[in-house]
């Protein structure tokens, strides 16, 4: 079977979505059009169609005479917009089980916008490496970020993004890289390795024959990290490779999250083959013993994250704080609605732990029993009010703790006060624009990150800037795909985040 794909140049837009015409005045406006038709109409590889700011072209095989006249159509794109960044990607369209005449790949050139709101892109990398991780590793060591392709390891500089050393990982993984003090842990099909930050020496392995298949992301802390396996083994890795048992539960270990006392290991339901977490299970990272768990009426989902002497998750129906030490809960913020969602003479969503004490639950106007906030009954959303009451509420993606809860969920974006549950702002990031779906049910963020004073996170093909204090939206980036985690670099006061197989790093400073 033919590879067949499709190419697709995106246009630069101005503030109202209109086309931008080439920058340079020998050209008229459809210049691009008409090279774009010389170049595959006339050469026989089909028709193109102009769809607003987006040109389309016939499905081609991927042959590489072919794939050079799209490079040669990169490089007009160039001369077109010369103050515009381009940027070429590939896109998999997993269509293996379809007919033979369907093209299986979108080769993407898309030229940056214009305007003077995009921040400047200050370098790119893994450009036409398409299978790029979604996400480089969180933080970055001596002014570098590690990427993968699943194959090789790169070691890329924050400042000007060259590789200063590629590393050949010899199994293929899908895991992001992990970042632990001075080495870059690299989970395997079977193993565990440890790399030098410094020149990418393989420093240690832990072999699948030491522990299962490992469920959990490493979570890196004192130089070391903590993983989890299918086995239901929580295991410490000293900086210098040595496993350690810490505690055998009795369920498979999807998501491990540690803080300065606990580590925090969610489980799925014994005897379930699934990721779906059921458990979180509180261990003492002093006596590696259980003390307390906490099983919900409803689902949990996978992610987790604790500040302020407490713990916060979400069941799918509720965010919840649990008291870090003992696991009772403090206080259970109800999805957001236009009526109030009464909860009383409702089983309590804890059925564990089993202590003396009733939980304690807040609300943010009073401390009553009802444990929901008064911000569900009073919400003024940006946007369109048009959403339906749901009574669904849960982090969408990895929470962000700093002094507050910044928690991206299914239904915008939360700063809540980590002591009363009280939302003290929400934020849509879409919701100023014009869309049938204004509040989609299932809202995906990309993990935030902060610098003390903006909250840089992304959803759908744009990253946003938005302030701490008061949830305003101080710039937006669009990408040519849904980014993955972002980065940001002290030391060059940028963020680094993958989309569609390249990584870009924009300039945060002159915004």
């Amino acid at each position: 079977m033919k590879s067949t794909v499709r190419l697709h140049i995106f246009l630069p837009t101005d503030e109202n979505k209109e086309k931008i015409p080439p920058t340079l005045e020998t050209e008229d406006e459809y210049a691009l059009e008409e090279t774009f038709s010389e170049y595959f109409v006339q050469s026989g590889y089909g028709s193109i169609r102009s769809e607003g700011p987006e040109i389309v072209s016939g499905i081609f095989e991927d042959r590489p005479d072919n794939i050079e006249l799209v490079s040669e159509l990169e490089t007009e794109c160039q001369r077109l917009y010369p103050e515009a960044d381009v940027l070429r990607v590939r896109d998999d369209n997993d269509r293996d089980d379809g007919p033979a005449w369907e093209y299986r790949e979108d080769i993407i050139i898309w030229i940056g916008n214009l305007s003077d709101e995009i921040p400047d892109i200050r370098w790119q990398f893994g450009e036409n490496i398409y299978g790029l991780q979604k996400s480089p590793a969180i933080g970055t060591a001596d002014g570098t970020i590690p990427l993968t392709d699943g194959k090789t390891l790169w070691s890329v500089t924050t400042e000007a993004g060259s590789v200063r050393w590629s590393a050949n990982l010899e199994n293929m993984t899908s895991r992001n890289p992990t970042l632990v003090g001075e080495t870059i842990i690299i989970v395997g099909k079977n193993s565990l390795r440890g790399y030098a930050v410094e020149d990418g020496t393989r420093n240690w392995e832990v072999r699948d024959t030491q522990i299962s298949f490992l469920t959990a992301r490493p979570v890196s802390v004192d130089g070391g990290c903590y993983i989890g396996d299918a086995d239901g083994m929580v295991c410490h890795v000293s900086p210098e490779g040595e496993l350690n048992f810490v505690c055998e539960l009795d369920s498979r270990v999807v998501t491990i999250y540690v803080d300065e006392d606990h580590v925090y290991a969610l489980t799925t339901e014994p005897g379930q083959i699934g990721t779906t977490p059921h458990t979180v299970h509180a261990i003492d990272r002093e006596s590696e013993m259980v003390r307390w768990t906490f099983t919900p009426e409803k689902t949990l989902d996978r992610h987790i994250v604790s500040g302020s002497e407490k713990v916060f998750l979400s069941t799918f129906k509720r965010i919840v704080a649990l008291d870090a030490a003992t696991g009772n809960t403090v206080w259970k913020l109800a999805a957001p609605s236009s009526e109030m969602v009464e909860v009383n003479g409702e089983e309590d969503e804890s059925t564990s732990p089993q202590t003396d004490d009733d939980p304690v639950e807040y609300s943010a106007e009073s401390n009553s029993d009802s444990g929901i906030s008064d911000f569900e009954s009073n919400l003024d959303w940006k946007g369109k009010d048009t959403f339906k009451p749901k009574k669904s509420l849960h982090f969408s993606t990895q929470p962000l703790f700093e002094k507050y809860l910044y928690a991206p969920t299914n239904k915008g974006l939360l700063k809540i006060d980590p002591d009363s549950g009280e939302a003290l702002w929400q934020v849509h990031p879409e919701g100023d624009k014009e869309s049938e779906i204004t509040f989609p049910s299932n809202l995906s963020f990309s993990p935030p990150t902060s610098d003390g004073t903006l909250l840089y996170l992304g959803i759908r093909d744009v990253v946003y800037a938005i302030e701490l204090d008061n949830g305003e939206i101080k710039w937006e980036f669009e990408t040519p795909g849904m980014p993955g985690a972002i980065t940001y670099c002290n030391t060059s006061e940028s963020v680094t985040f993958v989309t569609r197989g390249l990584a870009e790093n924009v300039d945060t400073a002159q915004r």
